[in-house]
């Protein structure tokens, strides 16, 4: 019997492993010496780019193509965003002061937290004054208050928790937003954090002073004729003024006037009561959140109701429903 070659393993493996390396030692000399003679050529190394140049402008080339693309998406969704706001600007009624404040109002009851670039998306005809006097009307009123979540990022608005009113706010809210949706938007995360309401305290979110102290009377009474608004209510200087106030009013949609009594014993030129108006789409969500307003924010409001309310029989019940409704907020 022949002997082995190896008497171990590992002798074997290192013998192949010294096989193997003089091999290609031998194969690298005889390729070094054909190169040397001309036969073969020189060895390149492989590069994508033959130069940093190259290799720059590619990766430039790289980055552009990939922002144009995301550019290219954005466009596409803040084109569906503007169809969307377009028709949700043209049908808004001013029902909250103006038509800016409303379209802003809804959006952030609808859909919460936003920054100024969602102001601009929900409200695409607004400038950028427009929208910070909105916006500024709204933080003034304590209604919506603002956090920088980051040093580097935008503010984000949002109601304020704080507010006595907040729940009744953004009901009355969400009934607009029924009958106008905002554009669809994806609400920012944010916790807001309660702030107190300002001093002193502006009372004007359906309009000016006058007129929306004579629509919060008109809710707590039930209504109210304009003589008994211009001689008892002292809100206007001038009688011309409350007329329109309340015409204006009218208008908006808020606000109603009695029908005239017509048939045989019906009296001419009798005085006809403006009510808050009853085929509001809003009503019950509007009058509560006045109710809510009066009981915590403007006690002679209230109290000149209670004091109109002793005089005159038909305003008894409305007064003493109005305090019944808000028991919960304030002790009568």
């Amino acid at each position: 019997m022949r002997p082995p070659k190896y008497a171990t393993d590992e002798e074997r493996r290192a013998a192949i492993r010294a096989s193997a390396t003089a091999y290609q030692a031998r194969k690298r000399a005889e390729r070094d010496a054909a190169r040397a003679a001309g036969l073969l050529p020189m060895p390149v190394p492989y590069r994508k780019y033959q130069s940093v140049e190259e290799s720059l402008a590619a990766a430039k080339k790289q980055l552009l193509a990939r922002r144009a693309k995301k550019n290219a998406e954005r466009r596409e969704s803040l084109a569906r965003t503007r169809v969307a706001a377009q028709a949700f600007i043209q049908n808004v009624e001013p029902v909250v002061n103006s038509k800016i404040r409303t379209r802003l109002f809804i959006a952030l009851c609808e859909y919460g937290p936003m920054n100024i670039e969602d102001v601009r998306l929900c409200v695409a005809s607004m400038s950028v004054p427009a929208r910070q006097t909105a916006l500024g009307f709204f933080v003034r009123l304590g209604i919506v208050v603002y956090q920088k979540p980051s040093p580097t990022g935008h503010r984000i608005y949002a109601l304020n928790p704080g507010h006595p009113n907040h729940d009744e706010l953004r009901s009355f809210g969400l009934a607009l937003a029924r009958r106008w949706p905002s554009p669809e938007r994806k609400p920012r995360r944010l916790t807001p954090v309660p702030v107190a309401l300002p001093e002193p305290l502006p009372c004007n979110l359906f309009g000016r002073e006058e007129r929306n102290r004579a629509l919060l009377l008109i809710a707590v009474t039930g209504g109210i004729t304009p003589m008994q608004m211009f001689r008892e209510g002292g809100m206007f200087s001038t009688w011309d003024r409350c007329d329109e106030s309340l015409g204006h009013l009218q208008k908006r949609g808020l606000l109603a006037r009695e029908p005239l009594a017509y048939g045989k014993g019906s009296g001419q030129g009798q005085p006809r009561r403006y009510l808050l108006d009853p085929e509001f789409f809003a009503y019950e969500e509007l009058q509560m959140l006045l109710w809510a307003m009066v009981a915590t924010l403007y006690d002679d409001i209230a109290g000149l109701a209670t004091a109109l309310a002793k005089d005159d029989p038909t305003m008894r019940p409305h007064v003493q429903a109005f305090k019944s409704a808000t028991s919960h907020l304030r002790e009568w």
